[in-house]
């Protein structure tokens, strides 16, 4: 494990290093061969964070997770779809 400057913790492993997170993906089509879709899962809730665009103009999908990570109580799982802005 390493501290950088900013006191985040990097670990070694993967996604599922941190103990309570769970991860699996899945091919749904959005690509023609690849795994297109994750989710991520934590037993107990988690801060959630995200960049998003600028643009005055955003899909529903975008004003609704801006406001999900404004959500003090955290959340507990995420999915991220692949092939697709």
């Amino acid at each position: 494990m390493e501290i950088n400057n900013t006191g985040i913790k990097k670990l070694s492993g993967s996604i599922t290093s941190p103990k309570g997170y769970r991860a699996t993906g899945s091919h749904i089509g959005i690509k023609e061969r690849k795994k297109d879709l994750a989710l991520i899962f934590s037993e107990v809730p988690a801060k959630a964070v995200g960049v998003f665009t600028t643009n005055v103009v955003k899909a529903s999908s975008i004003i609704w997770n801006q406001n999900l990570i404004q959500n003090p109580n955290g959340v507990k799982a995420i999915v991220i779809n692949s092939g697709n802005a």
